[in-house]
């Protein structure tokens, strides 16, 4: 428990969290697989960062998200995204993946449904779930960045970075 606090304050950067129950969800991620919360019942987290099409607030994060990833590679702690964002579709979505050489699952939440329940409004903001206790942390980008309305299209934020290596 004490490291799944640890990360949630390392994520969120704040030392207050708001839990409320997370139900179970399961949803296709980019490649066609099927990703359920349930699935990750014994990891110690999961973090689900809100990917959208685009979005150069989302693109700038993806250097941090690597480091935090990098941080915890030891740890048992599952990295996944989420994309709510109505215009963005599974193709779309997987380009966009292989252009910016972003190697989680990227679940695609074609009715909204998942993200609302979750309470995402904003590209780039991060949750970090207990699985186990079905308790969430909520919280927006790093300190680094600034999160940006969902929508992919309606991003305003600087230019995006040049693409990473690597989000490992």
């Amino acid at each position: 428990m004490r490291r799944w606090y640890a990360l949630a304050l390392l994520l969120l950067g704040s030392a207050s969290a708001a839990y409320a129950k997370v139900d179970n969800f399961m949803l296709l991620d980019h490649l066609g697989q099927a990703q359920e919360l349930h699935y990750y019942s014994d990891a110690d987290a999961v973090v689900l960062m809100v990917q959208g099409n685009g979005c150069p607030v989302v693109r700038n994060a993806l250097p941090d998200l690597a480091d935090v990833r990098e941080r915890h590679a030891g740890n048992n702690v599952v990295f996944l995204m989420i994309n709510s964002n109505l215009q963005d579709d599974r193709e779309s979505v997987r380009a966009e993946a292989a252009e910016w050489n972003i190697d989680l699952p990227i679940m695609i939440d074609e009715t909204q449904l998942v993200g609302e329940s979750l309470g995402l409004t904003r590209t780039a903001e991060a949750l970090v779930i207990d699985p186990a206790g079905s308790g969430k942390s909520p919280g927006g980008s790093s300190r680094k960045t600034s999160a940006a309305p969902c929508g992919g299209t309606g991003c305003s934020a600087p230019p995006a970075a040049p693409r990473p290596a690597s989000t490992r």
